[in-house]
């Protein structure tokens, strides 16, 4: 599985972004465990505040369905 999304373009932040890759198995109909990584930035500045951050790691989802 993968996913991204990019936003931003000066309207509520300068750019905020992220993107995640995943592998992962169904243990049963209504439950997926996944294994990733996801990196994310954000670009904020309003009035004297900045807010310049980037963080990344890997992850371990569990997702339930109902």
């Amino acid at each position: 599985m993968g996913k991204a999304d990019v936003g931003g373009f000066g309207i509520s932040s300068d750019l905020a972004w992220q993107a995640y890759a995943a592998l992962g198995c169904h243990l049963n109909k209504r439950t997926v465990l996944e294994l990733g990584y996801k990196y994310m930035s954000v670009d904020y500045t309003s009035g004297g505040f900045t807010n310049d951050m980037r963080t990344s790691g890997v992850l371990l989802n569990l997702g339930l369905k109902f």
